[in-house]
């Protein structure tokens, strides 16, 4: 059954794959996980999937959401706006072309503070009582907020290297 698996997995790559980055093969490794390997352009390409990693809860829910999508994705499908056709093999190029052709004539800036803004964008952005949202911060717990904030905003680097290594996985909506 594994080696049923690889072949399938290898397929499925280079369906998902450009043309030119196609021959993926697969194979079961000593701990029953899985070596994913190409080569494109005289570069070799390999990943290994750990059994640890297969067996995962995650990997479970991923298995129960290709097998719901598999029909879907089966065949190439196309999509069509006013000015291209775009070919989608896999539900992350189907992300990608949605948000590519969203994004057309938009322009998106970032800014460290307030005070790199010019004053219309500051206007638009910030000032302006029609498209700004104010919220009310109610601190219960003082001490705590002290020190996180004296971690963040501190001179020593290493706090703030910690603070950030044990919560970086349970971020939601980091680029609200």
């Amino acid at each position: 059954k594994p080696l049923e698996i690889a072949e399938k997995l290898a397929a499925r790559l280079d369906i998902c794959s450009q043309e030119f980055e196609r021959g993926w093969s697969v194979e079961p490794t000593n701990d029953n996980g899985l070596k994913l390997f190409r080569t494109v352009r005289g570069v070799d390409e390999i990943k290994i999937i750990e059994n640890l990693v297969l067996r995962s809860p995650e990997a479970g829910k991923l298995n129960e959401m290709v097998n719901r999508n598999l029909e879907i994705y089966s065949q190439p499908s196309k999509i069509k706006t006013k000015t291209k056709e775009t070919w989608i093999n896999s539900p992350t190029e189907l992300f990608n072309s949605v948000i590519t052709d969203g994004e057309k004539g938009l322009t998106l800036q970032r800014y460290k503070g307030l005070g790199e803004m010019n004053p219309d964008q500051l206007w638009e952005t910030t000032l302006d009582p029609d498209a700004r949202t104010l919220l009310r911060v109610k601190i219960d717990r003082e001490d705590d907020a002290k020190d996180i904030f004296s971690k963040l905003m501190g001179d020593f680097v290493e706090p703030r290297r910690e603070f950030i290594q044990q919560n970086a996985l349970s971020v939601a909506n980091l680029d609200f």
